[in-house]
């Protein structure tokens, strides 16, 4: 599961690679943090494109678009649909509710819904 605007509370780390899609996007191709930035964002950005997650969730639903990567948010504008509605906000500071999308094709291996 995939998401640029919420935090997954876990245990240990697995290898995400960053959690501000938004923000990476814009201040790394400007070089102002470094080349290993720059790469890990463009190796984040190109393995986002080629090998989608099978869920996204947002966590203001369709306010999410506004903080989010473009990246992610034309993948799921394309290639997602809503599953599920929380039934309230899951942001801290309220919002709109959240919502899970499904890849519409899912990955080759991966098991239905």
């Amino acid at each position: 599961m995939q998401s640029e605007d919420l935090y997954f509370f876990k245990r240990r780390y697995e290898g995400e690679k960053i959690d501000m899609g938004d923000l990476v996007e814009v201040v790394a191709p400007e070089g102002y943090l470094g080349d290993s930035f720059k790469r890990t964002a463009e190796d984040y950005f190109s393995n986002l494109e080629a090998h989608p997650p099978r869920f996204v969730m947002m966590g203001g639903g369709m306010y999410s678009f506004h903080v989010i990567s473009f990246a992610l948010a034309h993948l799921v504008a394309e290639r997602y649909t809503i599953v599920l509605t929380a039934p309230g906000p899951l942001l801290a500071n309220g919002g709109l509710n959240g919502v899970l999308y499904q890849l519409k094709e899912p990955a080759p291996g991966s098991k239905p819904l």
